[in-house]
């Protein structure tokens, strides 16, 4: 079809492009300031490795494991995800809550374009256009601050655990950003795809025409009440770091 990968590649960049400016946004309120090259480090793995190595390991655990538990595809990308976000801020020279939080929203939003990549061209195959542009205003952006929220929750803990030197607030951030996976996973997810798709196809798209008030109205606040938690978690976190007077990142 001709012009697919072009409007795919132009999809996925736009959602991106949105969530980098609030990412951005973020770190400046929170004053934390990151060299230009850690910051598209943190993008660029997000997309380039952690994505790929997860979707491999989870296929091969799902092959070879029967019954693959909810939890398990989750707590797999979780953790690749805090294995690269260990390497992104073992390059910062100073590491604390606020600068995990802003490099682990970073490395989840080049997770979440690696797998927009995927569903946008689904969408534009199936759906045409339409769907394309339906892709993109659900899955690009308004779904598109999950992966960036459950980054962020493992940042927060391994910027901590950096700071003070204790593996346990490492742990604790892990099993959040775990948590709320699970969480997307079985209960958001399937709610915004019943409500959108009355089902989802064998490939994964989208087989529904929603209205407005479905797309505009329901779909957010589905994704607002299950990311609500965790935004409201990251923000006192990082609100009492600078309280007590936790170091602020510059690189």
């Amino acid at each position: 079809m001709a012009g697919t990968p072009g409007s795919v590649v132009a999809g996925v960049l736009l959602a991106a492009v949105c969530h980098l400016v609030v990412v951005a946004w973020i770190a400046r309120a929170a004053h934390v300031r990151l060299q230009a090259s850690v910051a598209v480090f943190a993008v660029v793995w997000g997309a380039a490795v952690a994505a790929p190595v997860a979707a491999t390991a989870n296929d091969v655990l799902q092959a070879r494991v029967g019954g693959w538990p909810l939890g398990g595809a989750p707590f797999v990308e979780e953790m690749v995800k805090a294995g690269l976000l260990l390497l992104v801020l073992g390059l910062t020279e100073l590491r604390d809550v606020r600068t995990g939080i802003v490099i682990g929203a970073l490395v989840g939003l080049g997770f979440a374009v690696s797998e927009n990549l995927g569903y946008f061209l689904v969408a534009r195959v199936q759906d045409g256009p339409a769907g394309l542009v339906r892709a993109i205003a659900i899955r690009g952006v308004v779904e598109g601050a999950v992966h960036p929220v459950l980054t962020a929750s493992t940042g927060a803990g391994l910027g901590l655990a950096m700071a003070r030197r204790l593996v346990l607030p490492g742990v604790v951030g892990l099993v959040a950003a775990v948590g709320q996976h699970v969480m997307w996973n079985g209960v958001a997810s399937p709610a915004v795809s019943g409500i959108l798709c009355n089902g989802i196809g064998a490939s994964g798209a989208c087989r529904g025409d929603p209205d407005a008030y479905r797309l505009f109205v329901a779909v957010p606040a589905i994704v607002a009440a299950t990311l609500t938690p965790g935004v409201v978690g990251l923000a006192v976190v990082a609100r009492r770091a600078g309280s007590t007077g936790s170091p602020r990142a510059s690189t």
